[in-house]
């Protein structure tokens, strides 16, 4: 299924960084630099760096195109975040609502806390899901601190042409639309040659990514 991203143009793509951009001219000093070859080739290193709190300039023929960063929580937990992507040398984990929303809500099933030691990665649809479950609930004021911290552990991936491409192509089984876009993006991720699990408490989504060979995080690791 991986052919899917050829014919979507991602060997050739060169557009935004597909995950979580902040501008700032504060840490421009600090700032690494990477190539955009180089970025395609490691993007597995680069998101656990972004995720970890690091700003990494893109350039593109020696010419800054963007930077990649976490959400301004990411910032809060960097020394938590480094000392995470130091211990673990495994896969990266993308991360789904249902677990996430099973954290920060209690429910009877809820990840352990070996999840959050993990390089977490997720569609830009994370963010949207988690905020609608806890919006429809009315505990931004209780909840919202929580959720910002959450999403701050995990490296963004935005919702990009190629992205958006695969999604509009046949799966295995029929898929509902959201999770189009969650496998298109954990494909994403695998057509950069980088090891990703699923971590999900959806069966439908699992099936639907063991389908694609994508293996399911497995609590007891």
């Amino acid at each position: 299924m991986l052919q899917a991203f050829e014919a979507a143009g991602v060997d050739e793509w060169q557009g935004d960084l597909p995950f979580d951009k902040v501008a700032s001219g504060s840490y421009i000093e600090s700032m690494r630099s990477v190539g955009l070859k180089t970025l395609k080739n490691k993007l597995s290193e680069y998101i656990r760096l972004a995720a970890g709190g690091e700003t990494v300039l893109v350039t593109d023929r020696d010419r800054g195109r963007a930077r990649a960063a976490p959400t301004q929580a990411g910032y809060d937990n960097r020394r938590t975040s480094e000392q995470s992507a130091a211990r673990s040398s495994g896969p990266m984990i993308y991360l789904d609502s249902s677990v996430a929303l099973a954290y920060l809500l209690a429910e009877d099933r809820f990840p352990p806390d070996t999840l959050w030691d993990q390089p977490l990665v997720s569609s830009r649809l994370l963010e949207c899901e988690i905020w609608n479950r806890i919006n429809a609930h009315q505990l931004q004021n209780s909840h919202g601190d929580a959720v910002r911290n959450l999403i701050g552990r995990v490296a963004i991936i935005e919702m990009v042409g190629p992205v958006l491409a695969r999604a509009l192509q046949p799966f295995p089984v029929p898929v509902r639309t959201l999770d189009a876009i969650h496998l298109s993006a954990l494909e994403f991720i695998r057509a950069q040659k980088q090891s990703v699990e699923l971590a999900s408490y959806d069966e439908r989504l699992v099936a639907a990514a063991r389908l694609l060979g994508i293996a399911e995080w497995s609590e007891s690791q």
